[in-house]
């Protein structure tokens, strides 16, 4: 699964990246929080579209480094820690046609967040609010009305995703979700 940030403004739509931690130094470089699992992307970009609440704003890229955990970028009109400082909170965006492709079967995290989960019988559990990522299976986290579950994301259990019906169908494990989903 790739982890990437769905922002929609309109028109347009942009994927969060990043988020500006802080300024660092006090020529005015900023200190990003990669929120991708293709940390790679940042080397390539030449401008910088950064998002603070509702306003958006581009930058040019002058320098860009890394230390393997964070990124660090010196952007043109950005020049004191008091004009980064501004920025911190931002997410640095991409355009959504430049998401990095994945593998048929893999799905972004935002792509995955919001859908219905039903079970196969057509029985509604409830609504994917957030994707935990274990270091080995993804967990789905799904908020009803009636409670929280943790739905592994195994093929054995996640049997369809259908991202333009919104919807996640699941074939619950036994002890997975209460009984009154036994048998669907």
């Amino acid at each position: 699964m790739g982890t990437e940030t769905n922002v929609d403004l309109g028109d347009s739509t942009y994927i969060a990246i990043g988020k500006v931690l802080k300024p660092v130094g006090l020529a005015g470089e900023v200190k990003i929080l990669p929120l991708t699992s293709f940390p790679d992307r940042f080397r390539s970009l030449k401008q910088a579209r950064i998002l603070i609440g509702q306003n958006a704003q581009v930058f040019d890229v002058r320098a860009m480094r890394d230390d393997g955990r964070f990124i660090f970028f010196s952007l043109a009109g950005v020049d004191s820690q008091e004009a980064a400082g501004r920025l911190r909170g931002g997410l640095l965006e991409v355009a959504e046609a430049e998401r990095h492709p994945l593998p048929a079967g893999s799905f972004y995290q935002y792509e995955i967040i919001g859908l219905s989960v039903l079970t196969e019988a057509g029985a509604p559990v409830g609504q994917v609010s957030e994707v935990l990522e274990t270091g080995g299976i993804d967990i789905y986290m799904v908020k009803s009305d009636a409670g929280e579950y943790g739905i592994p994301a195994l093929a054995s259990v996640v049997r369809k995703v259908d991202l333009a019906g919104r919807q996640m169908i699941i074939r619950p494990m036994p002890g997975l979700l209460p009984d009154q989903y036994a048998g669907c």
